[in-house]
Protein backbone atom coordinates (compact mmCIF):
# COMPACT_ATOMS: atom_id res chain seq x y z
CA UNK A 1 0.00 0.00 0.00
CA UNK A 2 1.49 3.59 -1.12
CA UNK A 3 1.04 6.17 1.45
CA UNK A 4 -2.41 7.46 -0.24
CA UNK A 5 -4.11 4.02 0.35
CA UNK A 6 -3.01 4.35 3.90
CA UNK A 7 -4.85 7.37 4.36
CA UNK A 8 -7.94 7.07 6.22
CA UNK A 9 -10.88 8.22 3.98
CA UNK A 10 -13.79 10.06 6.15
CA UNK A 11 -16.29 7.89 4.13
CA UNK A 12 -14.56 4.32 5.98
CA UNK A 13 -15.92 2.53 8.41
CA UNK A 14 -13.50 1.47 11.21
CA UNK A 15 -14.83 -1.16 13.80
CA UNK A 16 -13.68 -1.52 17.36
CA UNK A 17 -13.51 -5.03 18.13
CA UNK A 18 -14.75 -5.92 21.94
CA UNK A 19 -13.49 -8.53 24.09
CA UNK A 20 -15.27 -7.58 27.38
CA UNK A 21 -19.11 -7.29 28.30
CA UNK A 22 -18.57 -4.73 29.90
CA UNK A 23 -18.12 -2.45 27.12
CA UNK A 24 -21.70 -2.63 25.73
CA UNK A 25 -24.78 -3.37 26.51
CA UNK A 26 -26.35 -6.23 24.83
CA UNK A 27 -30.30 -5.21 26.30
CA UNK A 28 -30.37 -1.85 24.67
CA UNK A 29 -27.93 -2.75 21.51
CA UNK A 30 -24.97 -0.46 22.69
CA UNK A 31 -21.78 0.40 22.76
CA UNK A 32 -19.97 1.61 26.36
CA UNK A 33 -17.40 4.35 26.00
CA UNK A 34 -14.90 1.95 27.83
CA UNK A 35 -14.57 0.08 24.62
CA UNK A 36 -13.06 3.43 22.75
CA UNK A 37 -11.12 4.61 25.53
CA UNK A 38 -7.46 4.61 24.41
CA UNK A 39 -4.58 2.50 25.88
CA UNK A 40 -1.47 4.05 25.76
CA UNK A 41 -2.60 7.30 23.61
CA UNK A 42 -4.28 4.72 20.81
CA UNK A 43 -8.00 2.76 20.35
CA UNK A 44 -6.82 0.01 18.21
CA UNK A 45 -9.33 -0.28 14.90
CA UNK A 46 -9.88 -2.36 11.83
CA UNK A 47 -10.55 -1.02 8.32
CA UNK A 48 -13.63 -2.79 7.05
CA UNK A 49 -14.43 -0.92 4.09
CA UNK A 50 -15.76 -3.41 1.57
CA UNK A 51 -15.73 -6.00 4.05
CA UNK A 52 -17.82 -8.79 4.03
CA UNK A 53 -19.24 -9.35 7.61
CA UNK A 54 -17.64 -13.44 7.29
CA UNK A 55 -14.34 -11.48 6.67
CA UNK A 56 -14.96 -8.61 9.81
CA UNK A 57 -15.50 -11.32 12.36
CA UNK A 58 -12.69 -13.26 10.57
CA UNK A 59 -10.15 -10.71 11.46
CA UNK A 60 -12.00 -10.63 14.63
CA UNK A 61 -11.30 -13.79 15.78
CA UNK A 62 -7.52 -13.70 14.39
CA UNK A 63 -6.88 -10.60 16.79
CA UNK A 64 -8.74 -12.83 19.81
CA UNK A 65 -7.11 -15.17 19.15
CA UNK A 66 -3.56 -13.42 18.92
CA UNK A 67 -4.55 -11.81 22.34
CA UNK A 68 -5.52 -14.96 24.40
CA UNK A 69 -9.02 -13.17 24.57
CA UNK A 70 -12.64 -13.81 23.97
CA UNK A 71 -14.39 -12.32 20.62
CA UNK A 72 -18.04 -10.78 22.22
CA UNK A 73 -18.89 -8.11 20.08
CA UNK A 74 -17.76 -5.48 17.84
CA UNK A 75 -18.84 -1.48 17.36
CA UNK A 76 -18.86 0.11 13.57
CA UNK A 77 -18.47 3.25 13.27
CA UNK A 78 -18.09 6.35 10.24
CA UNK A 79 -14.43 7.30 9.91
CA UNK A 80 -16.01 11.29 9.97
CA UNK A 81 -17.19 10.50 13.84
CA UNK A 82 -13.79 10.06 14.43
CA UNK A 83 -12.53 12.91 12.63
CA UNK A 84 -15.59 15.24 13.86
CA UNK A 85 -14.22 14.97 17.21
CA UNK A 86 -11.03 16.18 16.08
CA UNK A 87 -9.77 13.02 16.33
CA UNK A 88 -7.04 11.20 13.91
CA UNK A 89 -7.10 7.83 12.23
CA UNK A 90 -3.58 6.52 11.73
CA UNK A 91 -3.19 3.43 9.75
CA UNK A 92 -0.97 0.80 11.46
CA UNK A 93 -0.48 -2.46 9.14
CA UNK A 94 2.92 -4.10 11.48
CA UNK A 95 0.55 -6.98 12.51
CA UNK A 96 -2.42 -6.66 9.99
CA UNK A 97 -2.83 -4.70 6.76
CA UNK A 98 -6.55 -3.51 7.96
CA UNK A 99 -5.69 -2.38 11.79
CA UNK A 100 -5.59 1.48 12.30
CA UNK A 101 -4.66 3.37 15.38
CA UNK A 102 -7.71 6.20 16.58
CA UNK A 103 -4.71 8.99 18.07
CA UNK A 104 -4.88 12.57 19.09
CA UNK A 105 -6.46 12.08 22.37
CA UNK A 106 -6.46 15.07 24.76
CA UNK A 107 -4.72 14.38 27.87
CA UNK A 108 -7.02 14.96 30.69
CA UNK A 109 -8.91 12.43 31.75
CA UNK A 110 -12.52 14.12 31.77
CA UNK A 111 -12.32 14.86 28.09
CA UNK A 112 -10.88 11.50 26.86
CA UNK A 113 -14.08 9.71 28.48
CA UNK A 114 -16.46 12.41 27.14
CA UNK A 115 -14.58 12.04 23.46
CA UNK A 116 -14.75 8.28 24.43
CA UNK A 117 -18.32 8.43 24.92
CA UNK A 118 -19.37 10.49 22.13
CA UNK A 119 -17.68 7.78 19.53
CA UNK A 120 -19.44 4.90 21.56
CA UNK A 121 -23.21 6.68 21.31
CA UNK A 122 -22.23 7.01 17.39
CA UNK A 123 -21.11 3.18 16.92
CA UNK A 124 -22.68 0.61 15.79
CA UNK A 125 -23.18 -2.82 18.12
CA UNK A 126 -22.87 -5.97 16.36
CA UNK A 127 -23.20 -8.99 18.64
CA UNK A 128 -20.56 -11.92 18.01
CA UNK A 129 -22.59 -14.48 15.68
Amino acid sequence: MNEVENKVSPLETVTRYIFTERHYAKTTGRVKYGAFSPKGGKTSVFRIVSLTSERIWNIGDYVAKESCRTLRARGDLVASDVFDEGLEIESDTRKHPLHANIIGWPSVRAKIKLLAIKLADKAQLHLEP
